[in-house]
């Protein structure tokens, strides 16, 4: 009997997790932003090599003489760490992680801000006033697919889903389809939105459509993951961002919207957005706003579709970032030029007792992006190399070489993609049927 017991034990002790201590998952309070406003003071954020455990995680803390945690609970799965740094140690801090091998990259908690212009305006909720569905063709693309099987994570300030606590769902996402996402901000699964930006994004890529209340989304039968990496005021780590990224990776997104962007190169970022194609995501991010020709960082790697904005005239939109670095160019909307009605529409969280309003930016470009790959990835091409040679050759040529490609249409990137997953389907039965005659001819000697 003793003998079971003590089987029982040392099973028992073999199969308890391998949970990093608590001291690994306890975050400090947010340190106050650096003077130029571009990052978090003192912290700096370390991603490890691949497969390194909390083991691992510790000793390079000790073997620095930093104080780590994980980024996220979440984060234990990729080795993301936060490391509190003497500011006046911070580059030479780096310096000396960057050649650590156990250590894959290491850069300063940047912030992230969203991509839309201040002060929305409130406007009467009608289909009629989306000016920007009928810009990239979207009726033409809904006779064909309405998104179904696609997941979109939109990874921004959260999106108001549902009610819990003091959040309230929105009255035109009832009917929208979500699926499990998490929020990095205040470590919780509930993804919800204290600041309205990540509502009106998730609106246009799925807003519920057909429902007679409000407005149309671009791919409103598709999933929405919601990831929460940007606060009530809109500004984000880069702890954070990278962690949606990659949780949105590892949770089966088949797009990410990245409405987000800051000025610095960031390599762990970088490794996030390489870690996410890896997994199948097709990602698209806003190019910027500042109106130059400076692409903002995730849009500018590689791995990203970097998407400017257009106003409702089909011109570059004033503010908008713009080529080169730009692939493609989508509604966002210029109120500075058309007004009020010149944004883009969308049910969000109130303001002024209003909560239809129009917003205007690559944000919102970007959202249509990701909406349309919805599309594209419904009718069967899902690889991102695809989607994307897909969003680039059907995009509509224009005068203007800072567009990128050209201006994003959703019904001819739909019957692109159709035509793509149709010749192999043809191919194969060509192929059956130069089978078949041949061993006819055979059997007839």
């Amino acid at each position: 009997m003793k003998r079971w017991i003590l089987l029982a034990l040392l099973l028992t002790l073999v199969s308890w997790p391998d949970t990093p201590p608590a001291q690994l998952l306890a975050a400090w309070p947010t340190p106050a932003p650096s003077a130029d406003g571009t990052r978090l003071q003192g912290e700096l954020v370390v991603q490890l090599v691949a497969g390194a455990d909390w083991r691992l995680a510790r000793q390079v803390g000790l073997d620095h003489h930093l104080e780590v945690h994980y980024a996220s609970p979440p984060a234990v799965a990729w080795g993301l760490l936060v490391a509190r740094v003497d500011e006046s140690q911070l580059e030479a801090t780096m310096a000396r992680l960057e050649r650590d091998p156990r250590v894959s990259s290491v850069s300063p908690n940047t912030l992230y801000t969203a991509l839309a212009n201040e002060d929305p305006f409130p406007n009467d909720p009608r289909y009629q006033e989306q000016w920007h569905m009928q810009a990239i063709d979207v009726e033409k693309a809904w006779q064909t697919t309405r998104g179904k099987g696609a997941v979109v994570a939109v990874v921004d300030t959260g999106v108001a889903y549902r009610d819990w606590k003091k959040f309230r769902q929105v009255e035109d996402l009832k009917q929208t389809s979500f699926t499990v996402g998490y929020d990095f901000v205040n470590r919780r699964p509930e993804a919800l939105d204290d600041n309205g930006h990540g509502t009106h994004v998730a609106g246009t890529v799925a807003q519920s459509t057909h429902n007679g209340v409000g407005v149309a989304g671009v791919a409103f039968e598709a999933t929405v993951m919601p990831i929460k990496v940007l606060n009530a005021r809109g500004s984000g780590s880069l702890a954070d961002v990278a962690s949606g990224i990659r949780l949105a990776a590892d949770q089966g997104a088949n797009v990410v919207t990245l409405c987000l962007g800051a000025r610095g190169r960031d390599r762990v970022l970088h490794e996030a957005c390489a870690y996410a194609r890896g997994k199948g995501c097709t990602l698209v991010a806003a190019a910027g706003n500042t109106g130059g020709r400076s692409i903002n960082y995730p849009a500018a790697f590689d791995e990203c579709l970097a998407i400017a904005a257009s106003d409702q005239e089909g011109n570059l939109a004033s503010y908008s970032a713009r080529a080169p670095g730009v692939d493609l160019t989508g509604p966002g909307g210029d109120q500075r030029r058309h007004g009020t009605s010149g944004g883009i529409l969308q049910n969000t969280l109130p303001r002024d007792g209003q909560n239809y309003l129009f917003y205007s930016g690559t944000s919102m470009a970007t959202a249509h992006a990701g909406g349309v790959a919805a599309l594209v990835v419904a009718c069967g091409v899902t690889e991102p190399e695809q989607v994307e040679k897909v969003l680039r050759t059907s995009a509509r040529g224009v005068d203007d070489p800072d567009c990128g490609a050209g201006l994003l249409d959703a019904g001819r990137a739909v019957a692109a993609a159709q035509q793509q997953v149709r010749l192999p389907l043809w191919l194969g039965w060509v192929s059956c049927l130069g089978l078949f005659i041949y061993q006819r001819r055979r059997s007839r000697g």
